[in-house]
């Protein structure tokens, strides 16, 4: 008798136990078709054809198209990240520090040239004839210089401009999928700070920071020409306007965000608990599949919104990482050039490569804080509303 209470017992537990396995592959196979159907309604045109202009070592980095690295992340297959992005740097970083080290030996031996020759004519040759070997020297090393910020300036525009086109085609998306989720607090405080952050900051980098930087960088080799032309305070007031500028939009931003993010994720975490908790208590019967359904449809949401963010910022990371990394080779690499002539040439070599060194800087703090205000905001929006869905 016992042994039979026994077996039937085992067969109960294994009953239930199959009845659980299949509840849950059929709980997962419909999520697994929530996640598909709505990934396929969403139109990510833009942000595929954005995806596209990338180069095949970038796109390889983030993981391939942008579909293909959001269902990568959703199923664990991922197989790009932080870690392949720091390798492509770092490849693109030694590129750069051997076209740099071309720059930084032509102007040193520019300079060594005009040292040597300045001293042979010193004793027989008039001023103006100094002045004019000086003059020349001069301006073959400022062309050389102004060669390579040129090409990097270029590429900062570039970069600027290819975030901005970023975040019109990303904004519009990750505030449809917060709505989705019931995160309609949160999309009402987040819409403007994104359109403050692709309107007026990215504006701001891409017409007020890098023309100054630019219009700096010129100035600081104009004023070095000659001893009689001074213009190293004005150079050093638009470096300071460019800084304050970016440091007056970034400080803005991040407020807004923090505040906005923060505040809508609270009571919409809050509201959708409550409407969960509304359904379950007053449909007695229909309730509880009502809830569970909705619980699908918020995850498969979630799961979609948090994918596409983290591959958003990893791609903004890829995009900043170069051109950030060029203009800092060729910072460095002026900053070397400049304490090496120093002890020998004249002054105005020394002086110009400082001062385009320091210009370079503003222009590297600009995509850095155009990049970080994406992150920033992709954060909130992938932070915004998870709590309220789990």
């Amino acid at each position: 008798m016992k042994r039979g209470i026994l077996v039937l017992l085992l067969i109960i537990v294994a009953l239930l136990s199959a009845g659980v396995c299949s509840a849950e592959e059929s709980v997962e196979e419909e999520l697994s078709q929530n996640v598909e159907q709505t990934l396929d309604d969403l139109d990510l045109s833009q942000l595929e054809r954005w995806f596209d202009s990338l180069d095949e070592e970038t796109k390889a980095a983030l993981g391939g198209d942008l579909k293909s690295a959001i269902e990568a992340l959703l199923d664990g297959s991922y197989d790009g990240g932080a870690d392949k992005i720091l390798g492509l740097t770092a490849d693109f970083a030694l590129g750069s520090v051997t076209d740099m080290l071309a720059v930084c030996v032509t102007v040193f031996a520019i300079a060594l040239l005009y040292s040597v020759l300045a001293g042979m004519s010193s004793s027989f040759l008039k001023k103006q004839t100094s002045e004019l070997i000086a003059f020349v020297c001069f301006a073959a090393a400022a062309t050389v210089v102004l060669v390579r910020v040129g090409a990097v300036a270029k590429r900062a525009f570039d970069c600027a401009n290819s975030l901005n086109s970023l975040m019109q085609g990303a904004f519009p998306i990750v505030l449809t999928l917060l709505t989705a989720t019931g995160g309609t607090a949160t999309a009402s405080a987040m819409a403007p700070v994104m359109s403050l952050l692709s309107g007026a900051v990215s504006s701001a980098v891409t017409a007020i920071v890098l023309p100054l930087f630019v219009a700096a960088t010129a100035i600081g080799v104009v004023g070095n020409i000659s001893p009689s032309v001074k213009l190293d305070k004005f150079r050093s007031f638009l470096s300071s306007a460019a800084k304050t500028v970016l440091a007056a939009v970034f400080g803005l931003f991040v407020t807004l965000v923090t505040i906005g993010g923060i505040s809508g994720s609270i009571a919409d975490s809050v509201s959708i608990k409550a409407a969960k908790f509304a359904v379950q208590s007053y449909l007695p019967l229909l309730g509880g599949y009502l809830s569970d359904g909705l619980d699908l449809v918020l995850a498969s949401v979630v799961l979609i919104k948090n994918s596409l963010g983290a591959v958003l910022a990893l791609s903004v990371v890829a995009a900043v990482a170069v051109p950030v990394v060029e203009l800092a080779v060729t910072s460095l690499g002026l900053k070397l050039v400049a304490g090496l002539v120093e002890p020998f040439s004249d002054s105005r070599f020394s002086a110009m490569l400082s001062a385009t060194a320091k210009n370079i800087s503003v222009a590297a703090e600009a995509l850095i804080a155009l990049g970080a205000a994406f992150v920033i905001a992709m954060m909130c929006a992938v932070a915004s509303c998870n709590a309220g869905v789990i």
